[in-house]
């Protein structure tokens, strides 16, 4: 897994699968977002980070049973 920043408020990730769920969550651990993506036609996945704090936040993947996590830092 990939991460790189598509846009100044955008980041993405590789997927490879077709079915994922991606969750958000801060360093306390709390949601605060969550996609089930039931068809990836494409292997990128973006989500608008503009309504996110700065600071660190993780990434999870998990798909087939497997969890891959990414921590990323958001700074506006």
């Amino acid at each position: 897994m990939i991460l790189r920043t598509a846009a100044e408020s955008h980041r993405a990730l590789d997927i490879v699968e077709t079915t994922a769920l991606v969750t958000i969550t801060d360093l306390a651990g709390k949601l605060v977002n969550s996609d089930r993506l039931a068809e990836v036609n494409r292997r990128i996945y973006q989500f608008d980070a503009s309504d996110l704090n700065n600071g660190a936040y993780t990434v999870t993947v998990e798909l087939d049973g497997k969890r891959f996590s990414e921590r990323i830092v958001v700074a506006h």
